[in-house]
């Protein structure tokens, strides 16, 4: 569990097929803003569910407005969260946090474009005036 390949002949794709391809007609997927997936499922019995959807290391997790650390449930092989469900109606908000360090990468490497092309510009711009100053000096001897 969490996440860790057990030992089994499974492959990855038929692991997949039976945890989230199978499972799908059972639970509705509502896209939300911000880059939120909501699930909702009916349980007839509270115990632990398998919800079809892939989860990450930084995604975070609320079932039924509950926010789960990662102690408080579980991944299958594929990372398919297991989470504790009630009886009758269950919600669970899955959304994706980057790390702090990747998106400061997204807001640098554009200025560093900028920056790269600027000082290529600057460059090339300083090698033709220098280019027109050696004429002029070689016509007037």
């Amino acid at each position: 569990m969490n996440g860790h390949q057990g030992t089994g002949d499974l492959s990855p794709g038929s692991i997949y097929k039976r945890e989230i391809l199978f499972y799908h007609p059972y639970f509705t997927y509502t896209a939300l803003p911000g880059g939120r997936l909501q699930i909702s499922w009916h349980e007839t019995t509270a115990g632990w569910q398998s919800v079809p959807v892939v989860t990450y290391h930084q995604s975070q997790v609320t079932v039924n407005g509950h926010r789960l650390m990662q102690e408080e449930y579980y991944r299958s092989r594929i990372n398919a969260p297991i989470v504790q469900s009630r009886r009758g109606k269950n919600t669970m908000i899955v959304q994706f946090r980057a790390a702090w360090w990747a998106e400061l990468l997204l807001w640098v490497a554009p200025l560093g474009w900028l920056a790269l092309g600027a000082w290529c510009g600057w460059r090339r711009l300083r090698r033709r005036q220098s280019g027109v100053n050696a004429k002029v000096q070689a016509d007037d001897i």
